[in-house]
């Protein structure tokens, strides 16, 4: 999605860069095992795409609820996973504008706007490449890449720990919980199929659910842009 520029064009309208006092923007990011609302929120892209008007069933909102509480009560929400935070450096407006060549107290609408507008992408770019790469993730995106064809999980955590080193080479965060890949692995891989996300077969291999292939798609699509 583009950026939203309202708030921040408020903010750096009347910023002069000769008073004592800055503005400073610090990179925050996010990611997760698991995003509770994340059927909704893939409905959602999929209307908002096609076109179509989107609302949220009453009937599902309850149902989400009543499962989160049967989980609690069952001890079970270890399926929600791990969320992490990473924090960037900080960015100085009065120093980018200095690097920039702009001037917000000066410049006429249009000016600012632009300039608002590449703020914007570079703090877009600097969140992006912070976000952490999570176990469900990494999993995710390997299984997608065999396509519909079965792998085992020695070759899944293969690939998987493959992945993990051209992402570190790349300077991606990449969370390993415990320090252990094969853990983390693991876990990713557990995630998926108690949700049906991914299907195991009698063999004991593993392929993506053609049904679920969206909601893949969703948590791999958190660090393709960190692919290399």
């Amino acid at each position: 999605r583009d950026p939203k520029l309202g708030l921040l064009g408020y903010m750096v309208a009347d910023f002069d860069p000769a008073h004592e006092r800055d503005i400073v923007f610090v990179p925050v990011g996010l990611n997760y095992d698991r995003v509770i609302e994340d059927r909704i929120l893939t409905a959602s892209a999929e209307k908002e795409f096609s076109g179509r008007s989107f609302r949220v069933r009453p009937g599902a909102i309850a149902g989400f609820l009543a499962n989160l509480v049967k989980l609690r009560l069952q001890g079970r929400l270890y399926r929600y996973g791990l969320a992490c935070v990473s924090f960037g450096e900080p960015l100085s407006l009065g120093q980018w504008q200095k690097s920039q060549g702009v001037d917000f107290s000066t410049e006429d609408k249009d000016q600012r706007f632009a300039g608002v507008e590449r703020l914007a992408n570079d703090l877009m770019q600097r969140i992006g490449s912070i976000i952490p790469a999570l176990p469900v993730a990494l999993v995710a995106t390997v299984i997608l890449e065999n396509g519909d064809n079965w792998i085992g999980e020695l070759e899944l955590k293969s690939r998987v720990f493959d992945l993990v080193s051209r992402l570190e080479k790349r300077g991606a965060h990449v969370h390993v919980p415990r320090s252990d890949r094969d853990y983390a692995v693991g876990t990713g891989l557990r995630m998926l199929t108690l949700r049906h996300l991914v299907h195991e077969n009698d063999s004991g291999l593993y392929r993506a659910n053609a049904g679920e292939r969206i909601l893949l798609e969703y948590y791999a699509n958190s660090i393709a842009h960190l692919m290399p």
